[in-house]
């Protein structure tokens, strides 16, 4: 599965791609997915999340053009762009 996270830093925009094997995230949702990237790839990866119950919409991203709540967007694609 291949997500792809827009970045920027201080001097530009760019995105950048992270591979991780299916099974490692099965039935897991998009923020699982993040967090596992953090801890597992990139520590320098950073986003909010809060109550993790699709309340209080601090995870809130576009996916694939199309805003979502990460704690409550499941694996449902070979690809995210994020």
């Amino acid at each position: 599965m291949k997500i792809v996270i827009e970045r920027f830093d201080r001097k530009k925009h760019y995105k950048q791609d992270y591979d991780i094997k299916k099974e490692d995230i099965i039935n897991k949702t998009l923020l699982y997915a993040l967090l596992f990237i953090k801890q597992t790839k990139d520590a320098t990866l950073n986003f909010t999340a809060s109550c993790r119950s699709a309340i209080c919409g601090a995870c809130a991203v576009r996916v694939n053009g199309h805003a979502v709540l990460a704690c409550d967007t499941k694996n449902e694609r070979s690809t995210w762009n994020v």
